[in-house]
């Protein structure tokens, strides 16, 4: 609490980078009023041969792109038609085939970068698990170069 006695909102943000064997893939996340987080409108889709610079400069845009949504009136089914669209991935499978996870978390002065273990489409492990050993906690210090270098650091341990 300040010193005026107003709560200090917590700005979490996240962004997702997908790594396939051939390109990146970031979307923004969106957190709601429910907890949940929700993918958003927001994604890009670029070489693997992509620059550290641009890259962390696509990560950054999308941080800043991640808001609260109220998740009633939330249109996933417009974010996911979008979001086939640009990743050329029409299904699930597809999305998940050799696809590798970072995500990217935001929240006040702390990065946290989280790499995921892909359980594919089936089975009591499917869709994506943090993998919470190899997590890592920067400062936010507005150094995208480090946290671009960290997350290609970390792609390399997922699953």
């Amino acid at each position: 609490m300040n010193f005026l006695g107003f709560i200090r909102r917590k700005k979490s943000k996240m962004v997702h980078v997908i790594k396939y064997p051939d390109e990146f893939l970031i979307e923004t996340v969106n957190s709601s009023n429910t907890g949940t987080w929700l993918r958003s409108k927001f994604v890009s889709l670029k070489p693997a041969t992509i620059g550290i610079i641009e890259l962390g400069k696509i990560i950054s845009f999308h941080l800043e792109k991640s808001e609260k949504v109220d998740y009633e009136k939330y249109d996933l089914k417009e974010t996911n038609e979008n979001y086939k669209k640009v990743s050329k991935r029409k299904t699930i499978k597809e999305q998940m085939m050799n696809a590798k996870l970072v995500s990217v978390h935001s929240e006040n002065n702390t990065i946290t970068l989280t790499p995921h273990i892909n359980g594919r489409i089936k089975g009591n492990s499917r869709g994506y698990e943090g993998i919470e050993e190899d997590e890592l906690i920067l400062k936010n210090t507005g150094d995208m170069t480090e946290i671009t270098k960290a997350v290609i650091r970390l792609l390399e341990k997922c699953k």
